[in-house]
């Protein structure tokens, strides 16, 4: 056989060896589907887009269903515009329309008449009356559960096919390897072959085919495969050239794949940065409820009422930063006054009537954001800040308001939280200053005589010792006069008991109206009483009881119609030290000089005496 057909013949061999490979590579990479994983990338991606939004829909839907409020109704359809957008996508997706499985198509399709269910009876919630139908709570719960429980097959599924069609690709990449490799190795083969038969023909052409075969082996597929030979050696090089441009088609192919894959991955971080935002928000919000709730185990504390405030002040400032508040307390029946304040409270008002606050006059929270003008501005506030007031109320009474000035520096979507932690400060300020109140009032009733409303023996045992303290500290007079009503039981048998109080509630007036600030006037038991004087010396006081008893005896008893006639007292005076260094001391002193005023005929003043403390004696020029 002469050389010419030898090489013909070889050529022959070799290209259609060198085509049937790229042939094989070409439908090993087209049976692999390159560019179903494409469609079934984008496909997961939509399914994983949808899991999310599912969840967040499914959420509000749950919390709906608990609480019934509106603003999780809202965020719910919020997150059903998403769900509806992506079931839509996901349908129409190449990887569904034209790779899809029978069991994608089934939960698909579950997952949408999941949804249309969850819809419709979150949508039919709430009743006529505004509340909650248990069961129909129950009802959106297992619906919401069901269609969270068929997305996440869904995603199931779609991610099981995607890693199959990519398991399928990197197959046929291997075989394609495989392919190139035996082709290359039988065309070298020849090339071989050739070249001894005509070594000073072929040997150029061969050689720069092999130098394009290890390019290609080491997947340099930029540079075309082009030869210096005859038409069966170029042949054998437009084979070669076929095979590259295929292989970088598929190479390129993929390479776009990865890269979406690598956008979806993107996507995903960035999502789950969101949601750790959203995290590090709630853990905030946990944080200020639990300082609301610490302010208000403080002030169930036994404070008096500027330590009330103090701590109002203190948590305040905490809870409300770059924000000033004032809190507001009825001084009169239509004024309200600031006790205490946090930030610049400073400039805000002092004092105002409850006309000027629409938190008062309505009863409710009202609030004004900065330019909304939809809704009046309270008189008090700032008409250029942000501002919202709440009434105190507890136990069914309005003690004041709380005012906040100033925009928030939450995140949006968040100022309903915002509503409801100043609700709960409110709240919590309101209910410690009314039983703040209480206590105040308990204690001044345990203080106080029933009858008479002067204050009982208790309080004038701690007052005397007080007073006397002081006394001996600055040596300022003091002087205690014990009172007793003459003949008081006599009026008593005469008139009935109910006569005799009214008598002790007349004189027990009567001595309030005449006690300065700073004296202490007491009901010592009985028709006993007692007054301590503080700084004042002994002949103003003896003119003060003078002029007790004298006024007194100058008041005209009724009671039920009846005149009581004329009512008289006998006083005692003791001061101290002359009388006594003690409290015991001063009230023995003051009762032995109230006996001998009673043995001396009654009606009169007598101040005890210095040495024994059982004599009477007069002031220089007083009888």
């Amino acid at each position: 056989m002469k050389l010419r057909t030898r090489i013909t013949l070889l050529g022959v061999v070799t290209a259609v060896l060198l085509g049937a490979g790229a042939i094989a590579a070409v439908l090993v990479l087209s049976g692999a589907g390159g560019h179903g994983v494409t469609a079934r990338v984008h496909t997961e991606a939509l399914t994983q887009q949808l899991l999310l939004h599912s969840s967040d829909a499914v959420r509000h839907a749950e919390l709906y269903a608990a609480s019934g409020d509106a603003a999780h109704s809202s965020d719910f359809e919020t997150a059903g515009v998403q769900v509806e957008a992506l079931l839509d996508s996901l349908r129409a997706s190449e990887g569904y329309v034209r790779h899809g499985s029978d069991d994608e198509r089934a939960f698909l399709a579950r997952a949408e008449a999941d949804w249309v269910r969850l819809k419709q009876e979150t949508e039919s919630l709430v009743s006529v009356d505004g509340g909650v139908e248990p069961r129909s709570a129950q009802a959106v719960v297992r619906s919401a559960e069901t269609f969270r429980s068929d997305v996440a097959m869904l995603a199931t599924t779609e991610q099981a096919l995607t890693s199959r069609a990519t398991r399928d690709l990197d197959r046929a990449v291997i075989q394609v390897a495989a392919i190139i490799g035996i082709v290359a190795v039988l065309g070298l083969a020849a090339i071989a072959i050739a070249g001894g038969i005509a070594r000073r023909h072929i040997l150029r052409p061969i050689s720069q085919l092999r130098d394009a075969a290890d390019r290609i082996s080491r997947g340099e597929l930029e540079e075309a495969v082009t030869l210096q030979a005859s038409d069966e050696v170029a042949e054998l090089g437009a084979a070669f050239e076929h095979m590259r441009v295929s292989l970088r088609s598929a190479l390129n192919s993929l390479t776009h794949e990865v890269g979406e894959r690598a956008s979806a991955e993107e996507a995903l971080a960035e999502a789950n940065a969101e949601l750790m935002v959203s995290i590090e928000r709630l853990q905030a919000i946990d944080t200020e409820v639990g300082l609301v709730s610490e302010m208000g185990e403080i002030l169930q504390a036994d404070l008096d009422e500027e330590e009330a405030y103090g701590v109002v002040s203190a948590y305040g400032r905490r809870l409300f930063s770059g924000m000033r508040g004032a809190l507001y307390l009825y001084e009169s029946a239509s004024v309200v006054h600031k006790v205490t304040g946090w930030g610049d409270c400073e400039s805000m008002a002092d004092s105002f009537v409850t006309r000027d606050c629409w938190a008062l006059r309505t009863g409710r929270p009202h609030r004004v954001q900065y330019g909304d003008d939809t809704l009046p501005v309270c008189a008090h506030g700032d008409a250029g800040q942000c501002f919202e007031c709440v009434p105190l109320t507890a136990h069914g009474e309005v003690l004041g308001t709380l005012t906040v000035e100033g925009c928030s520096t939450a995140p949006e979507g968040e100022a309903e939280i915002e509503d409801r932690l100043l609700t709960a400060f409110s709240e919590h300020v309101a209910l410690a200053l009314s039983n703040l109140r209480l206590r105040q009032e308990l204690r001044e009733q345990s203080l106080r005589d029933h009858l008479t409303g002067l204050h009982n023996r208790r309080l004038m045992q701690e007052a005397l010792t007080r007073e006397i303290a002081r006394a001996k500290r600055t040596g300022t007079p003091l002087v205690v006069a014990m009172i007793d009503v003459d003949f008081f039981k006599e009026y008593n048998d005469t008139y009935g008991h109910d006569a005799g109080d009214y008598v002790l509630v007349r004189i027990a007036d009567f001595l309030r109206d005449n006690t300065r600030a700073g004296d202490v006037a007491c009901r010592y038991g009985g028709e006993e009483f007692l007054l301590i004087w503080t700084g004042i010396e002994l002949e103003q006081a003896f003119i003060r009881a003078e002029a007790i008893r004298s006024g007194v005896a100058a008041l005209s008893f009724t009671h039920e119609g009846r005149d009581l006639g004329r009512i008289t007292l006998s006083i005692g005076l003791a001061v101290y030290p002359d009388h006594g260094l003690s409290g015991e001391a001063l009230i023995a002193a003051a009762d032995q000089a109230l006996y001998d005023a009673k043995a001396d005929g009654r009606d009169k003043v007598v101040l005890a005496d210095v040495v024994a403390c059982s004599a009477t004696r007069h002031l220089p020029g007083i009888p």
